[in-house]
């Protein structure tokens, strides 16, 4: 008889808005609360508080940045001065 059980997928993404700590963040913190504290910062224009919750080792990436946009930023700081 097969087994009906699905293997368990590994984790491959990694939202920069939580701590990296080597488990799922869905396993602590339900994902719409980040977004939207998120979303709630960025209506306020609270950049600074946007940047404290990027993880200190985060990136920030924009494929399709154009002209002297950056295509990459990495870490909270850099992020932090990019909004400012």
């Amino acid at each position: 008889m097969r087994s009906t059980a699905l293997p368990r997928a590994p984790t491959l993404v990694r939202s920069p808005l939580v701590q990296n700590t080597g488990e799922s963040p869905c396993h602590h913190t339900p994902p719409k609360r980040p977004f939207a504290e998120l979303l709630e910062l960025l209506s306020a224009k609270d950049m600074d508080a946007v940047a404290d919750l990027w993880a200190e080792n985060g990136t920030a990436e924009f494929p399709f940045a154009e002209g002297a946009s950056p295509r990459r930023l990495t870490g909270r700081e850099a992020v932090r001065d990019y909004l400012a």
